[in-house]
């Protein structure tokens, strides 16, 4: 009887470190990941994918757990790399502005009475000039922000975008004629309707436009064109400016990224795209470019046509 006990318990024990040992199996891939810092988790035994049970269940949730975590630990990573740079940046674009304005105002101030009316209203115009810079790098990021933030989500609503675009046209004719650049618009016709947020599809023109005429030198062209089919609207912005060479153009809509050719420009702070960009992505369309050192560059979208 001893001996039959002795073998029952024996039996049983062996038995239950049979049924356990899956389960201890995944424990220790779960202490394992913790240990890593739930940065890569460890894969399970092949031999776990022959059974169908609670415990092969559980482990491969745990694999789809382990796997989302480590996605998203990168995707912050990523985004706080980005964060890093981005502050690095506006901290350099403001440094500039902030230095040239301090620099007039304080020599306006020791040496107002010294100075001729005429050098007086030179460092004066200076000193505005340096504002409205940081006024215009203020406001765009205080924009990318909300719309970041999804706080100001696209109000659609019907209606004629060849009128919206006219109208941008014309905002901007007084100084591509200043600057000597012919700024033309095609279209098919007169009414072209669409479904969007009038507004920020405004937006979205006025950026294009004007970083067209800042890469375009006197003389050249900025050709703004709407063109349909059955369903589309084809929307293309073309200037004959210095392009883009094939390592900057990847990076083109990203925030303050100025490549080596651009030249930037008055008030130019590098997020003009990235505005563009992010109100295209919700209304849930795809900008693309097209470029080459010396010979232009086309940002254009498609959208699809209401009626």
């Amino acid at each position: 009887m001893a001996a039959g006990l002795t073998f029952g318990l024996l039996a049983g024990l062996f038995f239950f470190r049979l049924l356990t040992r899956r389960l201890r199996v995944l424990a220790t891939a779960m202490e394992g990941f913790r240990r890593r810092h739930f940065s890569v988790a460890a894969a399970r035994s092949p031999e776990d994918d022959r059974s169908a049970d609670e415990i092969d269940r559980l482990s491969r949730t745990f694999d789809a757990m382990a796997e989302r975590i480590g996605e998203q630990l990168e995707a912050l990573e990523r985004k706080d790399a980005l964060r890093r740079e981005m502050v690095a940046q506006v901290s350099h674009d403001l440094r500039t502005p902030l230095a040239s304005l301090r620099g007039y105002l304080e020599t306006l101030t020791l040496k107002a009475e010294s100075l001729p009316q005429e050098e007086r209203d030179e460092y004066l115009n200076a000193a505005l000039s340096q504002s409205e810079a940081l006024s215009r790098l203020v406001n765009a990021l205080f924009e990318l922000a909300k719309l970041d933030a999804c706080e100001a989500p696209p109000q659609r609503e019907p209606f004629n975008i060849a009128e919206l675009v006219q109208d941008v046209i014309q905002k901007y004719q007084p100084g591509a004629k200043q600057q000597r650049i012919q700024l033309d618009y095609a279209r098919d016709g007169e009414s072209i309707w669409v479904n969007a947020d009038i507004g920020l599809m405004e937006r979205v023109f006025d950026n294009l436009i004007e970083n067209a005429l800042q890469h375009t030198p006197a003389g050249g062209e900025v050709a703004v064109t709407l063109r349909t089919d059955n369903t589309s609207l084809h929307v293309a912005i073309r200037d004959t400016g210095k392009g883009i060479t094939e390592q900057d153009l990847p990076r083109v809509f990203d925030r303050f990224y100025r490549g080596k050719r651009s030249g930037g420009g008055k008030g130019h702070v590098g997020l003009g795209l990235a505005i563009v960009k992010r109100v295209l992505e919700l209304h849930g369309i795809a900008a693309t470019i097209d470029s080459a050192p010396d010979s232009g560059t086309t940002i254009g979208f498609d959208m699809p046509l209401v009626g």
